[in-house]
């Protein structure tokens, strides 16, 4: 533990619901331009979860916006003491089920990806 008294993530610790890590994959149509001149054709986006792991899709599709064609990539069951420090500063507790961690955006273009 940090040795500073963290009480969003101590509140955080008390919901009973299991906590996950989801990583999305977005996929943006039309591609988008970037401030470097590069084309991003879709992004990552992590999200802390708390729900039953069946519920994490539903508990996305409220979340994200409709317009979006997005997909699970990752799902990892997490300890919230254990996250990088990070992380830990930017949860945002939650009572029952819900999102309490949204990352930034890892953006991607198809035809890096495609060579990888």
């Amino acid at each position: 533990m940090w040795p500073f008294k963290n009480r969003k993530l101590e509140r955080l610790s008390e919901n009973s619901l299991p906590k996950f890590l989801v990583t999305t994959m977005v996929t943006l149509k039309p591609s988008i331009g970037l401030s470097d001149g590069g084309v991003a054709d879709g992004y990552y986006q992590a999200f802390g979860i708390a729900a039953r792991k069946g519920e994490l899709g539903e508990v996305l599709t409220s979340y994200l916006d409709k317009e979006l064609v997005w997909e699970i990539d990752t799902i990892e069951e997490v300890n919230v003491l254990s996250l990088d420090h990070d992380v830990q500063e930017r949860i945002e507790p939650v009572i029952g089920r819900g999102i309490w961690y949204v990352s930034g955006r890892a953006f991607f273009s198809q035809s890096v990806e495609e060579t990888t």
